[in-house]
C-alpha cells in the first residue's frame, strides 16, 4: 500500500514539435504550459507534487519529432519477437508507485498518458495494488484509492476509443502516402537535389552533376575526390558537400525513375529518368559493396599512378626523385619511380607531367582512329534486358498492388505478407540478371565526341584513369642517361 502523504507526480508527453513551438529556452510551449496548469491543479487539490516526469521524445537534451506511442521490435522472453510501444516515462511512473515513492500521477488528458490497452491494464493492477490516484484535467483518467469499478470499466472504454483513433489516422496516413508514392510527389523534407520542390520536374543543371557523380563512381573515384571536384567547381546546393551527401543522392530511386513506399518499388516515375535503370543499379551495387574502400588516405594526383609498370613489373609510383636519380640526370619536379628499390634506388624514373602527356596524346590519337568504335565492349548478347525489364516492372506493380489490396481490406495483411514474400524473391531474381549487364565503359564517351581532346580535359582524373586502365598496358622500360624525354623507352600495349 502507498502512504497517504506520498507526493504525486506529474506526467507530460512531448510529441510532434515544431521550431515555432519552442520558447526562448528550448522548450515547447505547451509542455511548459501544461506544466503549469497541473501545478495548480495540485496545488487546490492540496496534493505535494513529487517528479514531473516528461516521456522520451528527446535526444540530445533536445525535444524531438516523434511519437511516444510508436511501437518498435523487441525480443520477448520466449525469444519470439513482437511489436511494443517502449515508454520509459511510463515505467518510470508506476516503478515509483510500486516503489512507494509517489501515490499516483497527474496528466493533461487519457489519450495522452495512455492509448493501448496493454499499458493501461498495466495501470490498473499498479494503482489497484498500491491504492494509488491518478488524475487528468480533463477528467477523461480517474481513479481513485486504487480505482473504482465504474472508473476502470470507463477507463477501457475510452482507451479502446483512443486506440481505435491512433489505428484509424495511421491507416489513412500510409494511404496517402502510398498514393504521394505512386504519383511521383516528395514525401516532405528538404528538395531532393536534381529536382524541384515538387519532386517530379528535373532540375537539369543538377541532373547533370547526378549523371557526373555517377560516372565517377563507376570509374572508381573515391566520394572524397567527387566532393573535392565540387567544391573546387563552386556546384551550388543548399547544405555543404560531403561524401555521405554524394552517396546518398546517388542511392536514390527516385533518380532511375521509380517510386519507392516502405523501401518497396512500387511504379515507374512520371518523369524521364535522371540515370538510366542499368547504370543506378551498377551505381549502387558500387557503393553498397562491403569490400569498398571507405577510409581516409591519399586520393591521386597523377594519371599514371601505379597503373604505369617498370621493366621489372613493379608499379611506378610519383614521388621526388632522389639526389642519386638527378645526379644521372633526371629533370626535377615529380617523378614516376618504380615501386621497387635496388641498390642505387628504383630501376627507373620518368617526369610525370611529360610522360602523362604523352600518354594522353596517344590515347586521344586511337580515339581518333576510323572503327575505334567498333573495339569496345558492349552488353552481354546473352542477357535480353528489354524483356527482364518488363518482367520487372510487372513484378513492381503486383507488389504494389498487393499493398493498395490491403490498404483497401481487400486482402488480409497475412496474405499480403505472403504474396509480398514470393514476389519479392522473383523480383530480386529478376534484378540480380539485371546487375550482371556490363556497364557502357566510359571511352565510348571518348571515341564518340566530336572534339575528342576537349573531351578528354573535361573528364575528372578518376575517369580517365580508368580509360588508361581499359585500353593500355603501359611499361616504362631503362633509359639511358641524359636529357630529354625518350618515347622509344616507353612500351605500350593496347587491351582493346
Amino acid at each position: 500500500m502507498t502512504s497517504a502523504n506520498a507526493p504525486m507526480d506529474l506526467y507530460l508527453r512531448l510529441s510532434d514539435l515544431r521550431t515555432e513551438d519552442l520558447n526562448e529556452d528550448g522548450l515547447s510551449k505547451g509542455l511548459v504550459e501544461h506544466e503549469r496548469l497541473l501545478r495548480e491543479r495540485a496545488k487546490r487539490e492540496g496534493w505535494t507534487i513529487g517528479k514531473p516526469v516528461i516521456e522520451n521524445d528527446m535526444k540530445g537534451g533536445k525535444p524531438k519529432p516523434a511519437s511516444a506511442f510508436k511501437r518498435r521490435k523487441v525480443t520477448l522472453a520466449d525469444g519470439t519477437t513482437a511489436l511494443r510501444v517502449i515508454r520509459p516515462g511510463f515505467d518510470e511512473l508506476l516503478d515509483r508507485i510500486r516503489s512507494g515513492k509517489s501515490g499516483g500521477f497527474l496528466c493533461v488528458d487519457l489519450d495522452r498518458a495512455v492509448r493501448n490497452p496493454r499499458d493501461l491494464e498495466d495501470l490498473i493492477d499498479t494503482v489497484e495494488a498500491h491504492s494509488a490516484n491518478v488524475k487528468s484535467l480533463t477528467g477523461t483518467l480517474s481513479f481513485t484509492n486504487g480505482g473504482t469499478p465504474d472508473e476502470r470499466t470507463i477507463a477501457r472504454m475510452m482507451v479502446t476509443m483512443a486506440n481505435k483513433s491512433s489505428t484509424d489516422t495511421a491507416r489513412r496516413v500510409a494511404a496517402a502516402r502510398l498514393r504521394q508514392a505512386m504519383n511521383g510527389e516528395h514525401g516532405g523534407g528538404p528538395r531532393p537535389y536534381g529536382f524541384e520542390p515538387d519532386g517530379i520536374t528535373i532540375r537539369e543543371n543538377e541532373a547533370g552533376e547526378i549523371v557526373k557523380m555517377a560516372e565517377q563512381v563507376l570509374n572508381e573515384v573515391p566520394l572524397r575526390v567527387i566532393v573535392r571536384d565540387l567544391i573546387k567547381r563552386e556546384v551550388a546546393r543548399e547544405r555543404p558537400w560531403s561524401a555521405r551527401t554524394v552517396r546518398l543522392i546517388l542511392l536514390r530511386p527516385r533518380n532511375a525513375g521509380l517510386m519507392v513506399h516502405r523501401g518497396e518499388k512500387v511504379g515507374a516515375a512520371p518523369w524521364k529518368p535522371i540515370l538510366d535503370r542499368d547504370v543506378w543499379e551498377s551505381v549502387v551495387a558500387v557503393l553498397e559493396d562491403p569490400a569498398r574502400r571507405s577510409g581516409p588516405g591519399p586520393a591521386h594526383r597523377w594519371l599514371g599512378s601505379f597503373l604505369y609498370k617498370c621493366a621489372c613489373d613493379s608499379p611506378m609510383r610519383p614521388g621526388n626523385p632522389g639526389k642519386s636519380i638527378k645526379k644521372r640526370g633526371a629533370p626535377p619536379g615529380p617523378a614516376y619511380l618504380c615501386s621497387t628499390r635496388g641498390p642505387g634506388g628504383p630501376h627507373t624514373s620518368r617526369q610525370c607531367d611529360i610522360l602523362d602527356g604523352y600518354i594522353t596524346d596517344f590515347i586521344i590519337r586511337w580515339a581518333q582512329r576510323p572503327g575505334a568504335i567498333n573495339l569496345l565492349r558492349t552488353t552481354d548478347p546473352g542477357i535480353d534486358v528489354p524483356a527482364l525489364r518488363e518482367k520487372e516492372a510487372a513484378l513492381i506493380e503486383k507488389l504494389a498492388q498487393y499493398t493498395r489490396d490491403e490498404a483497401a481490406d481487400l486482402i488480409t495483411r497475412a496474405q499480403m505478407l505472403e504474396g509480398t514474400k514470393v514476389t519479392r524473391a522473383r523480383l530480386d531474381a529478376v534484378q540480380q540478371q539485371l546487375g550482371s549487364v556490363v556497364v557502357e565503359s566510359p571511352v565510348k564517351q571518348l571515341v564518340e565526341a566530336e572534339d575528342k581532346r576537349a573531351k578528354w580535359e573535361s573528364m575528372s582524373l578518376g575517369i580517365q584513369r580508368a580509360i588508361l586502365s581499359e585500353l593500355l598496358e603501359v611499361t616504362v622500360l631503362p633509359a639511358p642517361r641524359g636529357p630529354g624525354f625518350k618515347p622509344e623507352y616507353v612500351q605500350i600495349v593496347e587491351k582493346l
